[in-house]
């Protein structure tokens, strides 16, 4: 079963990085408008790794070279997860991902994050070829990423809450008889 599982994010890491080298040029754009790297240069030269190492990720997963492979696939999709969730914290989210360019890509919100980790739970199986104390780190990297995730949303809630609230008691009763009474005696 995780050979399988492991195939499947391999071809999925793979279709993916073709698409990506196909459409660089919308790749590119779209990692430039993550805005977290300020020269265009090397936001050219992070394109072109991204698609270099998840088309090699995706073939060795394929061929079945774990759990190097499985590792390196959940380092890339902690990576994703990591720049989606700051992204949307910060507010600044581009209008789509870049994770297959095309006309109609998605645009980033929260369920990326949830998908990561969901392709990331397809991985850990994987990792258990290593030793325990690796097995380990990898269940609470991904426990770490799973809390930090969850940790943003509530954050995100909360702080739309408060807008709500402040909204709504923008024009409380002290200040709009007070608005009343001075417009009154004009």
């Amino acid at each position: 079963m995780s050979n399988l599982t492991s195939e499947a994010v391999g071809v999925l890491l793979l279709v993916a990085s073709i698409a990506k080298f196909l459409r660089f040029d919308v790749f590119a754009a779209a990692v430039r408008d993550f805005r977290l790297i300020a020269n265009p240069w090397r936001a050219f030269a992070v394109s072109m790794t991204i698609v270099a190492v998840e088309g090699l990720t995706g073939v060795a997963l394929i061929v079945g070279r774990e759990p190097w492979a499985s590792a390196t696939g959940m380092g890339l999709l902690v990576s994703f997860t990591c720049v989606v969730a700051f992204t949307l914290i910060r507010g600044t989210s581009p209008k789509y991902c870049g994770c297959l360019p095309s006309r109609r890509s998605k645009p980033v919100g929260w369920h990326m994050c949830i998908r990561n980790l969901a392709l990331m739970t397809l991985l850990l199986p994987n990792l258990l070829n290593w030793p325990v104390v690796n097995v380990v780190l990898a269940a609470a990297f991904l426990a770490c990423v799973s809390t930090v995730t969850y940790i943003v949303e509530r954050k995100l809630r909360s702080r739309e809450n408060h807008l709500a609230t402040l909204d709504a008691h923008r024009y409380s009763a002290p200040e709009l008889s007070k608005a009343v009474l001075t417009t009154s005696g004009q």
